[in-house]
């Protein structure tokens, strides 16, 4: 069964700590996750903010190997 690792710590620099975060998939080792602002890449030891051009992203999605937002 999957375990609950809170990622919180490692989100200092972001300044939307109240934001949602959903729509989490595993690419390539890492997993990446959304608020309605940001996407996010956890290597397993950091967190980075993927940079999105223009509004913040709808919806993540995993297909063929690539990271698509809307």
């Amino acid at each position: 069964m999957p375990e609950y690792h809170s990622l919180n710590s490692l989100l200092k620099d972001y300044k939307y700590r109240d934001d949602e975060f959903w729509s989490i998939t595993e690419q390539d080792g890492k997993i990446y996750f959304q608020s309605f602002r940001s996407v996010f890449c956890y290597d397993g030891k950091e967190v980075g903010t993927l940079q999105i051009d223009g509004k913040g992203p709808l919806n993540l999605s995993a297909v063929n190997g690539k990271l698509y937002t809307q």
